[in-house]
């Protein structure tokens, strides 16, 4: 069982779930458009040995919305801040999509307190692609004229029914709370390419000191990490490992995939 909190970070107030001190601490940090339960398949297996830590990221879920932006360089401070302060001791953490870039920033800028980091489908292609290019973009375009158009989440309930096909009322609903969550302003970032704004790879990966796991899936499905996108990674993070789940996109973290990647995911813990 986890409990929602908060922590202000001083500049905005960040939503989190809380499990049990069933071991070290491991920080979640979700993709684009998400919350913290996105992860909801990982975290049964994941909560019994580690102090979970679910976020959502500022303009997601429960947390407060932005005046300063929503770009990578955006969301890692209020990470820092959470993990610095709330936290205070040695951390793994844990990004699926953008939560994984978010991770990779937070690694670089706090060497001594990050013991590991685990990056699922992180999207890394981004950073020289337009979003226009990956799978993602329909669901991006979606969920922003969603969001110009509805004002009720029972509206959002009935967009989700109509143009996702989400028949299930649960599931439909659920979505619909992801969604009518979001400040359009985060969602406007990642559809005009400016979520890597600030934020330079080949600076930040020479400064990720610690055990990194990275685990894709096919490019060619609607993946996010190119085979490039790998070779500058292990260029500048030597302490490194790759897995790549076939067979699936970037939802990696879900279904039949996500039972492949929560087994890699607990070997490699095990590990560091």
């Amino acid at each position: 069982m986890l409990t929602e909190k908060s922590f202000d970070t001083g500049e905005i107030v960040i939503n989190f779930a809380e499990g049990e001190a069933a071991g070290p601490p491991l920080v979640m940090l979700h993709g684009s458009t998400q919350n913290w339960q996105r992860f909801e398949e990982l975290i049964p297996t994941l909560e019994q040995s580690w102090y979970i830590y679910a976020c959502d990221l500022r303009g997601h879920g429960r947390s407060g919305r932005a005046t300063s932006g929503y770009r990578i360089a955006d969301f890692v401070p209020d990470t820092i801040a959470f993990v610095e302060r709330f936290i205070g001791q040695p951390t793994v953490l844990l990004g699926f999509s953008l939560g994984a870039l978010v991770t990779l920033g937070v690694a670089a800028r706090l060497p001594k307190l990050i013991r590991a980091i685990v990056l699922l489908e992180p999207g890394l292609m981004l950073r020289n692609s337009s979003v226009q290019s990956i799978a993602a973009y329909e669901w991006l375009s979606w969920v922003n004229e969603t969001l110009a158009s509805t004002r009720t989440i029972e509206e959002v309930v009935a967009r989700c029914k109509t143009h996702l096909s989400e028949d299930d009322e649960a599931e439909a609903r659920r979505t619909a709370r992801m969604v009518h969550s979001l400040d359009p302003e985060s969602v406007a970032y990642l559809l005009n390419d400016r979520i890597f704004e600030r934020f330079d790879l080949e600076q930040v990966l020479p400064q990720v000191a610690c055990p990194t796991l990275l685990i894709r899936g096919e490019p060619e499905l609607g993946g996010v990490v190119r085979d490039s996108d790998v070779t500058l990674l292990k260029a500048h993070v030597p302490h490194s490992t790759t897995i790549q789940i076939m067979d699936v996109g970037h939802g990696i973290i879900w279904d039949q995939p996500g039972k492949k990647t929560l087994e890699h995911v607990t070997q490699f813990l095990n590990s560091v």
